[in-house]
């Protein structure tokens, strides 16, 4: 996989901030006409938002902004090691005790 454009973007700090910095990459990857995004899990590393807060506020952002767009658009998480996995998965609230990716993190742990 190739990396075309890296764009940052950086959260207020509160909930509205996280949701906005989501919404915006989605927006400015599209807008130069992209057709897919790469997202880490923002400002729970480093930044220390916590990441049961952050992954429903992610999720929810980046499904609200991809209903808002005119064509098709993927976007992936890319999250660092089996905690942050399973808090996006808890908050995409889909059952995905069968898929092959949470089968490979488990065997990880």
């Amino acid at each position: 996989m190739s990396c075309l454009r890296y764009t940052r973007t950086t959260p207020a700090g509160a909930a509205q901030g996280l949701r906005d910095c989501y919404r915006r990459s989605i927006r400015l990857a599209y807008g130069r006409g992209l057709s897919s995004l790469a997202l880490p899990s923002i400002a729970t590393g480093a930044l220390g938002y916590p990441l049961q807060e952050a992954a429903p506020i992610a999720v929810a952002a980046v499904i609200d902004q991809l209903s808002e767009l005119e064509a098709a658009f993927r976007v992936r998480f890319v999250l660092f090691g089996p905690a942050t996995f399973e808090a996006y998965v808890a908050a995409t609230g889909s059952p995905l005790e069968n898929d092959p990716a949470r089968r490979r993190i488990r065997q990880i742990r």
